[in-house]
């Protein structure tokens, strides 16, 4: 059975759909930030001019820093692969000339969002164990090992799984997305409802006009 295709009202829909995703990754970018401040300042201790021992206290909250930026990114993630669901579908049915062109510039290496942001997280995970590190170097009378190793161990995890995620496509479902609606469509004319109009009183049918609705689609 062929897909349809989007009509105008449709087309609007899936545009603001897309651009409340994009919105909503970048809330979650600011909220790492918020994170970031929050639990770094947490890790220093109260009473810093008496040299109190902070133990392994700062290790504990880069743990918890590390968990909680990986499930940021991971939700920002999966809102990429959410809009990835709009994004394929307009571009099978053939309903945007810029998903099927920016489809084809990112079979090359390019830059884009998604590296960015990964590699914005990855910065965070990494600044936030070096602080607490530095504080735990500085006020601790027995350093502590058994949480340093604990908390390696986490930050590198998490380091490696936000950098497969952003940079080597792990997790990530355009392809199953893409086939999806490909199957989907088979047998069908594609774009048959998304590049020509019907004029209301018979005749040839003519060109659509180009959608003047904008939006930003980051990858």
């Amino acid at each position: 059975m062929a897909l349809k295709g989007p009509n105008e009202e449709d087309r609007r829909k899936l545009h603001a759909e897309i651009n409340q995703i994009v919105n909503q990754r970048f809330i979650l970018a600011t909220s790492a930030i918020t994170a970031f401040a929050a639990l770094t300042v947490w890790m220093i201790p109260k009473d810093a001019q008496a040299q109190a021992d902070v133990g392994g206290f700062p290790f504990i909250v880069s743990t918890i820093l590390s968990l909680l930026l990986t499930a940021i990114y991971c939700l920002s993630h999966q809102l990429k692969n959410t809009m990835r669901v709009f994004t394929q579908y307009l571009a099978e049915t053939e309903s945007s000339d810029w998903d099927l062109d920016w489809a084809k510039y990112r079979e090359q290496p390019h830059s884009g969002y998604t590296r960015a942001t990964a590699s914005f997280f990855l910065v965070l995970n990494a600044v936030g164990f070096i602080f607490a590190f530095s504080l735990a170097y500085m006020y601790s009378v027995h350093f502590p090992c058994a949480a340093l190793i604990f908390a390696v161990v986490v930050l590198v995890a998490t380091e490696v799984l936000i950098y497969r995620m952003g940079y080597k496509s792990l997790f990530d479902n355009e392809g199953d997305i893409k086939k999806r609606w490909q199957e989907l469509n088979i047998g069908g004319d594609r774009g048959s409802r998304s590049h020509v109009l019907r004029p209301p009183s018979g005749g040839r049918p003519r060109p659509r006009a180009g959608l003047k609705a904008m939006r930003c689609v980051w990858s």
